[in-house]
């Protein structure tokens, strides 16, 4: 299993790294939309959101293009907690939300994923 796992990390690499300087340039910036400083915490922040976006969104490219069924329990956490971590950040009336509060919400994020996950993966 961690053989699979890790093949399908590797074969998503670009996706990470692309994901990651996304994230990296956007946070700031959306940072910057409410008046807020560019700060290297948000930078960081939304680079391993961006990261975890785009390992996820990599992982499902890659199997769809393999006609492979993907491991849903490893995708879905880390598409839930991106997308959960990157909508709150763009949404206006949460823009200034705390990084504290930001990942907090990006691990129920995962969590709700990982269930959902769990559940595609079981029945599939």
């Amino acid at each position: 299993m961690w053989d699979s796992i890790k093949a399908q990390l590797d074969g998503a690499k670009l996706y990470t790294m692309s994901g990651a300087v996304i994230g990296f340039m956007a946070f700031p910036i959306i940072d910057s939309l409410d008046g807020n400083e560019m700060t290297l915490k948000s930078a960081g922040l939304g680079a391993l959101v961006g990261a975890a976006i785009g390992t996820g969104a990599g992982m499902l490219i890659n199997a769809a293009r393999d006609n492979k069924i993907e491991n849903y329990v490893v995708v879905a956490p880390l598409l839930g907690t991106g997308a959960t971590m990157a909508g709150l950040k763009a949404y206006p009336k949460t823009r200034s939300m705390s990084n504290k509060r930001l990942i907090s919400a990006g691990l129920v994020g995962g969590t709700v994923g990982l269930t959902l996950g769990g559940s595609l993966d079981y029945l599939t």
